[in-house]
């Protein structure tokens, strides 16, 4: 498992998340609508892909749910998530994303 990117982050400051679990046109527009909902607040994405905005918390299709869970959960360490999106869309198998979110946020 790489480190995270950004650990630099200050401990209980509110963060926003977005998993975006959709495919690549619907993931862009959640990722462009959520960003402007309280700007002010610190964006995070979980995705396959790095997004065009926000940090990026890397989720990796080949490891297992808990390899992935444990990633985003030390990159998210001391944050407190005050509010999260997810993307429903079938045509993209991303269940474990998807369950990612449930837990977490």
């Amino acid at each position: 498992m790489p480190p995270v990117a950004n650990l630099s982050h200050e401990p209980g400051k509110a963060v926003r998340v977005v998993f975006a679990s959709g495919i690549a046109e619907l993931n862009r527009a959640m990722l462009a609508h959520f960003s402007a909902i309280e700007p002010e607040v610190p964006l995070c994405v979980v995705s396959e892909f790095e997004p065009e905005a926000g940090e990026w918390i890397a989720w990796h299709v080949h490891r297992s749910f808990e390899q992935n869970i444990e990633y985003v959960r030390t990159a998210l360490a001391g944050r407190r998530i005050v509010s999260a999106a997810v993307a429903y869309d079938r045509r993209a198998a991303m269940d474990g994303l998807r369950r990612a979110a449930g837990v977490l946020a």
